[in-house]
């Protein structure tokens, strides 16, 4: 933790160096009759892709009429670990390898399930992603090779996720299906085995009683918006983002809404942390400049299903056909802080998950960390 904050500080000195030292020195004025050319040759660059704007030394960040004109790829790591590294217990671990196309029209077909085309069809941005997921998940009793019947299961996920996502000026809206196995095939057991011989950790002693393996298809929708009136008025300083998100398939049943709220510096609409495992709606940063800000929010959800405390949807656990009685209703609350610069992204992010079944032992904490870069 201590290291990741460093390496925040660190790279936000840097990138305010960077940005100061751009603009120490302002750029000779050119002639009348040059100036005219000069504004019309960067209004057509503009146009034809976002990051020109950058390359002439204008700020193109909230230019937001225009496509991201570049792909990004994402690599994003949960862990309990990564808050306290003292616990490694219920969601104990996540790691996401992504791809998100850049914004055209061609993609105009992904729309189909978009309620933003019935209001306004004519400057939506239109992406996909692709990624491959693994979770694990273990109960607080790590040490027994049969865990007590009212802690967390054993359970892993192995999967790719194909996604959607539509993008106007201020609303983000995604939706994603996750395609996968849980159980013995996720090969869950054997990444935690080898991530504890590496660190000189113990072996969790149960995993012979996680779930079975069981084929998985469950589908994501989210919406996010940024108020402009607060986010204009502000500078692009303040953001509040109200959020609703749905999940529905085998091996979760849930929605949420949650309320975001971002501060600090330059802020692009439609940015917010992209979790592995959370409510919250997440989404890829749009700007090409720099830009540093600090957020926190909160959500409610209702649940209606979860495998991986409920149990295989088809078969009883391994070991006993009991099934831990979830809680229909939970909070979750997260706070981190982003750093954006150029092709650059570095998130770390908390969230905070009200116990999600009876004889939990209080509130689970785990750990983003997110780094992203534009190809």
């Amino acid at each position: 933790m201590r290291l990741l904050l460093l390496a925040l500080y660190l790279c936000c000195a840097a990138c305010l160096a960077d940005e100061l030292e751009s603009k120490a020195i302002p750029p000779k004025k050119p002639h009348k009759l040059e100036s005219k050319k000069l504004d019309s040759s960067v209004q057509v660059d503009c146009r034809a892709e976002n990051n020109a704007c950058n390359d002439q030394g204008l700020d193109s960040s909230y230019n937001l009429a225009l496509p991201r004109a570049q792909a990004l790829l994402r690599l994003d790591y949960e862990n309990d670990a990564n808050f306290d590294s003292r616990v490694d217990k219920y969601y104990t671990a996540g790691v996401r390898l992504g791809f998100i196309s850049k914004e055209s029209s061609a993609l105009r077909f992904l729309r189909f399930a978009s309620l933003q085309q019935f209001f306004t069809p004519s400057v939506l941005h239109t992406s996909f992603g692709l990624a491959i997921k693994q979770e694990m998940y273990a109960p607080r009793d790590r040490f027994s090779p049969i865990p007590p019947e009212d802690d967390h299961p054993y359970g892993g996920y192995l999967g790719v996720s194909l996604s959607s996502f539509v993008r106007s000026a201020y609303i983000f809206e995604s939706l994603g299906f996750d395609i996968g196995l849980v159980g013995k095939a996720s090969g869950a057991k054997e990444v935690q085995d080898l991530i504890h011989d590496l660190t000189n950790n113990a072996h969790l002693a149960g995993w012979g009683t996680q779930l079975r393996n069981e084929f998985i298809l469950n589908a994501h929708w989210g919406l996010s918006a940024s108020i402009p009136q607060i986010l204009e008025r502000t500078a692009h300083s303040l953001d509040l983002m109200p959020q609703f998100a749905l999940s529905l398939g085998n091996a979760r049943i849930h929605s949420q809404a949650s309320l975001l709220a971002r501060f600090g510096y330059a802020l692009s609409p439609n940015t917010a942390p992209m979790h592995l495992n959370s409510g919250f709606v997440g989404a890829p940063y749009v700007g090409s400049g720099f830009s540093i800000y600090g957020f926190v929010g909160a959500g409610a959800r209702v649940v209606g299903r979860n495998i991986f405390l409920q149990g295989s949807t088809f078969a009883p656990h391994f070991v006993s056909s009991h099934s831990i009685s979830i809680n229909p209703f939970m909070l979750e609350f997260v706070w981190g802080v982003a750093v954006q610069y150029k092709r650059f992204e570095i998130v770390y992010s908390a969230v905070h998950r009200s116990k999600e079944f009876a004889t939990q032992d209080g509130f689970h904490n785990f750990g983003l960390i997110s780094l992203g870069g534009r190809i």
